[in-house]
């Protein structure tokens, strides 16, 4: 409890930090829109992907996509946003909600792999931090800093310098490659202006960096661009809040002392060890919601399958029809749909398995690599 009181307490001593917890909150309510949004579609809303490390959620009894769960979300985030305006005095019920509503958005984003992006990634990083962490500010600028260099570094590959990202402007292929080069470029300098003490050197970044995730954002959508704009119109107000306490030596108190210098470090060893945990344990990528998804090479992907009847077969469509192809070419998932469908067809007469076999190539390789091929995916001929 006490830990609670004093994370709430250095909240309220800064405006900054209760401008932090609203924009937050108004992440929530722009994230909600974005996921009503999947989950009204018809031909995507009941089509719940479930993460490698979860493979039952379709069976547990928190339904993602719950009509009830995301409306709750949204009530949470608007009334954490309300409170969060109305001053110091209302701060501590105003983290209460916020809490409430991160572990919701963190259930129902476990209950369904389509909502996997870096973008909450990063958002998930930063409002953990605002809770839970001391010196809240310093940690807050060093979490961006350390997401763009990480995305910057993520970006040095093949896949990414080829240019494929940029197709979708139909520019010729030599264009894509330099505009693939300058893009890096820009996250790995540009976050750099974000500590700078001078106000006009913070204002070169976040206006830089908003017209970078503008211009990405035409291809790519805006969700990002409203999140990350949210987030960089912070920077010119902590850091002139920051050196309005420095002059006047308003932050430090005889009863609380100043929050530990340590934790930022600690906050970007946290964050760079997230993205190194499959490196060093060999997992799959990605093994939790908190690492960055990695440019890869476009990949194009076949499923075969077969199903198998006592006395006839008959061959199944695409078992992920509606599922986007970047997320459909994952062998788990893959993997996740063919038991779904062996659930389905078990309530036929005569249904004995499913024959289904997976092939995948990437944007470089001119053969496809098989995968997995199974003659009896189901499993029942065993029994």
């Amino acid at each position: 409890m006490q830990w609670i009181k004093d994370n709430t307490w250095e909240i309220n001593q800064s405006k900054g930090l209760r401008y932090l917890g609203l924009v937050l909150s108004l992440i929530h309510i722009i994230t909600f829109f974005q996921w009503n949004s999947l989950y009204s579609t018809p031909d995507t809303g009941t089509q719940i992907v479930c993460w490698s490390f979860f493979e039952k959620c379709k069976e547990a009894a928190f339904v993602t996509g719950n009509g009830g769960a995301l409306y709750t979300y949204l009530g949470l985030a608007a009334l954490s946003a309300f409170l969060f305006l109305l001053g110091p005095a209302l701060t501590s019920r105003a983290w209460g909600l916020l809490a409430t509503t991160f572990f919701l958005k963190l259930s129902i984003y476990l209950f369904d792999y389509r909502l996997y992006s870096n973008t909450h990634t990063l958002v998930f990083l930063v409002e953990l931090a605002f809770l839970l962490v001391p010196n809240k500010r310093n940690l807050f600028k060093s979490l961006i800093l350390v997401y763009f260099l990480t995305s910057g570094l993520f970006k040095l590959n093949t896949a990414w310098l080829t240019g494929f990202a940029f197709e979708p402007l139909h520019f010729a292929p030599k264009v894509n490659e330099w505009l693939a080069v300058l893009s890096l470029i820009a996250e790995l300098t540009l976050p750099f202006f974000l500590l700078a003490r001078k106000m006009k050197h913070i204002f070169i970044g976040v206006i830089s960096l908003t017209i970078y995730h503008f211009l990405m954002g035409s291809f790519e959508g805006y969700f990002h661009l409203f999140i990350m704009t949210l987030l960089l119109v912070l920077f010119p107000v902590l850091n002139q809040e920051i050196h309005n306490e420095e002059q006047g030596y308003t932050f430090n108190s005889y009863l609380r002392p100043s929050p530990s210098k340590l934790w930022p470090p600690i906050g970007i060893l946290v964050f760079l060890g997230l993205q190194a945990l499959p490196f060093f344990l060999k997992l799959e990528w990605p093994t939790t919601p908190f690492e960055l998804i990695r440019p890869s090479l476009p990949e194009e992907c076949q499923q075969k399958s077969v199903a198998i009847y006592t006395s006839s077969t008959k061959i199944l469509p695409n078992l992920l029809e509606n599922v986007e192809q970047h997320t459909s070419c994952k062998t788990h998932i893959r993997l996740a749909a063919l038991k779904d469908k062996c659930h389905e067809l078990s309530q036929e007469k005569d249904f004995v398995t499913i024959y289904s076999s997976f092939v995948r190539r990437n944007f470089s390789e001119s053969h496809f690599q098989t995968v997995f091929e199974m003659t009896d995916a189901c499993g029942r001929t065993q029994k």
